[in-house]
């Protein structure tokens, strides 16, 4: 939220890419969690689709909305009132992106464990 807030998006975008290179460089076999914006980045997702296996963990509007809130950002809410209505329209543009992903899980009242379960499975191990 900080370099949100002190260099805003293009900035915190192009260190996002910068850390991502860095990553997929250094670490050739790791698990990878990125934020949603990601594939906003042209060049961020080429190179995730070129050089990873994807998997997308689908959640409604609602609940990507209350785990931002548990983790202590309030980004998305602060002075926008209409916060709800702007996560929708953006989860609905990039829904187009995500589905390119290898495997597709939804998160909804599955538990943590049988996500890592199902993963591991598709990953082979």
């Amino acid at each position: 939220p900080e370099i949100f807030a002190i260099h805003g998006e293009d900035y915190f975008r192009a260190q996002e890419l910068k850390a991502l290179r860095r990553c997929l460089a250094e670490h050739p076999r790791a698990v990878l969690a990125t934020g949603g914006g990601l594939v906003a980045s042209p060049e961020a997702y080429r190179l995730l689709m070129e050089q990873t296996r994807t998997v997308w963990l689908k959640a409604t509007p609602g609940e990507h909305w209350s785990r931002v809130v548990k983790q202590g950002d309030l980004r998305p809410m602060q002075n926008r009132p209409h916060a709800m209505a702007e996560l929708k329209r953006r989860l609905q543009e990039r829904d187009p992106l995500y589905r390119q992903a290898q495997l597709q899980l939804s998160t909804s009242r599955r538990p943590v464990p049988a996500l890592v379960d199902a993963i591991a499975s598709w990953a082979g191990g």
